[in-house]
């Protein structure tokens, strides 16, 4: 109250009050705080006349003739009780909250008992009518400051934690950054001084080309040159016997002139006669040795002239040389940069994946805190209400206690009074001990709650954790499981034996010198072409005679040292030999008993003469005749060595053609490479034979056939065959796709009721390392496309190595869809369906695996923000015609585009580094090995465009189907694979993090 209003009379003062509070209350009522209201009426019997007091300092004195009835307001259970009230309204909220129950004489109990119904009538007249007031309370609002504390400290830590992770990534993607930029930078020069280094062996080869070409015609003018001073010294000789002849009738003459000197006249002419043609004689010697002298002068200029051309041959080579080992070396630094590049890679999928959790912690940490702060919310307004209730009470009891005061009512109303106030007294105390009881259960459940929040949290942060760390464990665990099958494939497929049988009879010491100089060369180009290492050795033939006296020829075991090969030449002195022939069967059969420690087996024959028998040497010197090689070639046959012959001269061109056609009978062609090296220069003899057991570790490795193999015996066919699949076997046929207009091909009408047919999602995802278990037909859905009325081929269009292949089309429709349809060797449709659903087991695996490939890889572009370019690739759906109960065929659509082979099931690798679908299929290949934990791997990658088409899978037992080549297929490709993958599948196989 303002501090000039105290000197008014208390009656104005209590009337002004009122004015204030009832303003106060209808602001309240404005702002939508409604409490309980107590009505007041208050009636001055004496015609209205105000409350007096004599004493400012103490009450008014009320007579207790004015009261006749006193009602009670709604007490705090919302019953009506009888009590004591003023008949002016009054806001009890504003009373001096200085009064309590001490400044009366009465006790609360006794006060509480006194205002019960029907307890006051205190004269006849009603003074004083009591309704409950307007009470308008404006309480301070009960917080919890313990959660606030803690809600400021967690927001606290929340938004600190978060400007550190801010700053923190910030920082280490600008590392990052700062750091890929240089390597990506490196990776970029590297390939570009690859592709300035394949311009530059491109540019040298085709110079070394020019210069083998010059160098040839220079050996054809030597060759001349050499025939024409043959010719001038025949010529030469004929004139010196001419000479000589010329000199005994001269002779003979002076013999006669002698016997007859008479004849003196004939014998000066005579003398005459002989001094011309001793002149003559004198000049054609002059011309001669002129004529010899111009013909070794232009002999010694073309063989400075061809060893000016050798020695530029020579250093363009060691060029050469030079460049493919920069190239080497650039790939090999390109590979160790591209595993920093992963390394930081996966430091940063490490980053993220923290930043990942915490941010997921602090989501789940903000949505718990709003919860709580609903919570403490509504508590929080429980506990304001109730205390305004406690404070409402209380100012009841101060209120009735200045009633009580003021009342002059004797001892039976302090009685009654005393037993109200005790009664309010204890609800006051229940009510606290309620609010007490409920404010600790509130804490208690907060407490809870945060704890339960905390251990939730906590588990599934472990959960998230274990399961995160379960994933990377298994990726370690397959990464470290393919780098051990590659080590194994290494070490089972990984090598090559390489075998010189040579021999050391005295012509041949040239020939071992080139020997020993094509081991170096060698090294390089097979682990170049094939990616193997080589084991070395050797065995030196003579003749029996040899044989006999030494117990077994010259012979050095298999080695990786070929320097100790080369010393071991060096020791082996060449002599011996005696007929013309030679104990080349001795040789091969010490061969054959060697331990090669490979599959993979090469042995190459160096020699000048033939071996013995008659029918190889056409019986020149031979003291054995009617021995035979056979035996011993048929051994190296069934040992699967292949064989390297290199014929040097005539003396060998029959024995080599000989045992061609024991290769021939065999059927065996693939293990005989022949070629006739009669006219070539022995200095190029060593790069010769390198080149071809470059070649011979192709042939013996497979790695340059891209056919796809088949465990099926081959048959004698009355029909050719190709070796590749049916797609690639028509593809060979040319122009195809107006077949029923072709004059040689007979089409027929039919129908067919076409059904495509996949497998099942479920089955698939559950059996997706264990490929085998998948069922027909249960494990496959069919869909039917419709009745189609086609056009077909009568007989077979083309014939694959494994299928028949037919060529349809739809009638009726405006289309030029072509569709292949194919059938087991022999042209009969398949039996039922179930047949024909396990024709197409392999073929629906593969497209499943393709569209998992090709998601997961947009997923993870997606998620890195990676810009690299995925091929839509797709395995095309198979349809199933059915033409009759017992009549079904096998159906896709062909695409027009060039059929390209990627890769196939025993090594091959297609080797274009430039094109993206290669890459992606040698991607593909090992990303289905290694998500299957290695125990299968799709191969005979190969398509027109983006569409795939006859694939063939490799499992660890090998059974799986007819192309199947087992764990040797898969061996086999990874063998090549190694040293072909940092620049064929680093981009896409690094995408997914299984790069290794």
């Amino acid at each position: 109250m303002n501090q000039n209003n105290q000197n008014l009379p208390q009656f104005q003062q209590f009337n002004l009050q009122q004015n204030m509070d009832n303003q106060q209350f209808k602001n309240q009522q404005n702002q939508g705080e409604g409490y309980q209201q107590l009505n007041m009426n208050y009636q001055n019997t004496n015609n209205n006349q105000p409350f007096t007091n004599n004493n400012p300092n103490t009450p008014n004195q009320i007579n207790n003739n004015q009261y006749t009835q006193a009602q009670m307001g709604p007490n705090i259970y919302g019953q009506a009780n009888a009590g004591l009230y003023p008949s002016v309204p009054i806001d009890m909220g504003q009373f001096n909250k200085s009064y309590n129950t001490s400044q009366y004489p009465y006790n609360q109990n006794q006060l509480m008992n006194q205002f019960q119904p029907g307890s006051m009538s205190i004269g006849p007249n009603p003074i004083v009518s009591l309704n409950p007031p307007n009470l308008n309370f404006q309480t301070p609002r009960t917080t919890l400051p313990t959660i606030s504390q803690k809600e400021k400290e967690l927001q606290k830590k929340v938004n600190d934690l978060e400007e550190e992770l801010r700053e923190k990534e910030e920082e280490y993607r600008e590392n990052i950054k700062k750091e890929k930029k240089p390597l990506q930078q490196s990776i970029n020069d590297l390939k570009k001084k690859i592709q300035e280094l394949e311009d530059d062996i491109f540019d040298q080869k085709k110079l070394i080309s020019t210069l083998q070409s010059d160098n040839n015609n220079k050996l054809f003018q030597i060759d001349k040159i050499s025939k024409e001073k043959s010719n001038f010294e025949t010529q030469m000789n004929d004139m010196q016997g001419e000479i000589e002849t010329l000199r005994n009738n001269n002779q003979l003459l002076i013999r006669r002139s002698v016997v007859s000197p008479t004849v003196g006249v004939a014998q000066q002419f005579d003398q005459q006669l002989i001094q011309q043609y001793d002149q003559q004689n004198n000049k054609s010697k002059e011309e001669v040795k002129k004529l010899k002298e111009d013909n070794n002068k232009q002999k010694q200029q073309f063989e400075d002239q061809l060893e000016s051309v050798q020695r530029e041959l020579d250093k363009q080579i060691k060029q050469v040389d030079k460049e493919h080992q920069y190239f080497m070396e650039a790939r090999d630094e390109i590979t160790k940069l591209q595993k920093v590049i992963k390394q930081k890679e996966e430091k940063i999928k490490q980053q993220d994946l923290q930043q990942m959790n915490f941010v997921d912690t602090l989501r789940q940490a903000n949505m718990d805190k709003q919860k709580l702060e609903d919570k403490i919310k509504q508590k929080d307004f429980e506990i304001t209400s109730m205390n305004d209730q406690i404070q409402l009470l209380q100012n009841q009891v101060n209120f009735l206690k200045d009633l009580i005061k003021d009342s002059q009512n004797g001892k039976q109303i302090k009685l009654d009074q005393n037993n109200q106030f005790q009664q309010l007294e204890k609800q006051m105390q229940w009510l606290n001990q309620k609010k007490n009881e409920d404010q600790q259960k509130i804490e208690q459940e907060i407490q809870q709650n945060e704890l339960t929040r905390k251990e939730k949290l906590e588990k599934e942060r472990k959960k998230k954790e274990e399961m995160q760390k379960q994933a990377e464990l298994k990726k370690g665990n397959l990464l470290l499981k393919g780098n051990e099958q590659m080590q194994q494939a290494k070490k089972e497929f990984g090598q090559l034996d390489v075998c010189f049988i040579v021999d050391v009879t005295g012509s041949m010491d040239s020939y071992k010198e080139q020997t020993k100089r094509s081991v170096q060369g060698s090294l390089k180009i097979i682990k170049q072409a094939t990616n193997r290492e080589t084991n070395w050795a050797s065995v030196c033939y003579q003749d029996k005679a040899e044989l006999q006296s030494l117990g077994k020829y010259h012979e050095f075991p298999f080695s990786k040292d070929q320097q100790a090969l080369e010393k071991w030449f060096d020791g082996i002195k060449c002599s011996g030999g005696g007929d013309a022939a030679e104990d080349i069967r001795g040789g091969i059969k010490q061969v054959c008993k060697l331990s090669w420690p490979s599959k993979f087996r090469i042995a190459i024959i160096i020699c000048d003469a033939p071996c013995h028998g008659k029918k190889y040497n056409g019986g020149c010197g031979d003291n054995f005749p009617d021995e035979d090689i056979q035996d011993a070639i048929e051994e190296l046959i069934e040992k699967n060595i292949v064989l390297i012959a290199l014929n040097f001269t005539k003396h060998t061109t029959v024995m080599y053609e000989e045992i061609k056609k024991i290769y021939e009978s065999k059927k065996k062609q693939e293990l005989f490479l022949y070629q006739d090296l009669q006219k070539m220069d022995q200095n190029q003899m060593a790069q010769t034979m390198t080149k071809y057991i470059g070649e011979a570790s192709q042939n013996a490795t497979q790695t340059n056939k891209n056919q796809t193999k088949s465990k099926q015996v081959a048959v004698q066919q009355e029909i050719p065959r190709e070796k590749e699949g049916a797609m690639e076997a028509l593809c060979k046929q040319g122009n195809f796709y107006k077949f029923e207009e072709q004059p040689n091909v007979k089409t027929v009408n039919t129908k067919f009721e076409v059904w495509r047919v996949e497998i099942k999602d479920e089955e698939f995802n559950k059996n997706i390392e264990t490929i085998e278990k998948i069922q027909c037909p249960q494990d496959f859905s069919k869909f039917k496309e419709g009745t189609w009325n086609c056009l077909r081929t009568e007989k077979p269009f083309a014939f694959g190595m494994m299928k028949d292949v037919f060529l349809m089309k739809k009638l009726n429709v405006n289309s030029d869809e072509l569709y292949v349809i194919k059938t087991p060797i022999g042209s009969q449709p398949y039996k039922t369906m179930n047949d024909a659903l396990k024709e197409c087991k392999s073929h629906l695996i593969c497209q499943k695996l393709m569209k998992k490939f090709v998601s997961e890889l947009q997923e993870q572009a997606t998620e890195k923000d990676k810009n690299i370019k995925i091929p839509p690739v797709i395995y095309s759906d198979f349809l199933i015609l059915e033409e009759s109960q017992n009549s079904f065929w096998i159906a896709e659509r062909f695409f027009k585009g060039e059929f390209v082979k990627y890769n196939n099931n025993y090594g091959f690798i297609n080797e274009d580094y430039q094109t993206d679908l290669n890459k992606f299929a040698q991607s593909f290949t090992y990303y289905t090995y290694f998500i299957s934990n290695f125990n299968y791997m799709v191969s005979d990658v190969q398509g027109v465009g983006n569409y795939f088409t006859d694939p063939a899978i490799n499992t660890h037992k090998g059974d799986f189907d007819e192309t199947d080549m087992g764990e040797e297929g898969q061996m086999m490709y990874l063998v090549n694979y190694e040293n072909k993958k940092a620049l064929l599948t680093y981009d896409y196989l690094g995408l997914l993090g299984i790069y290794e």
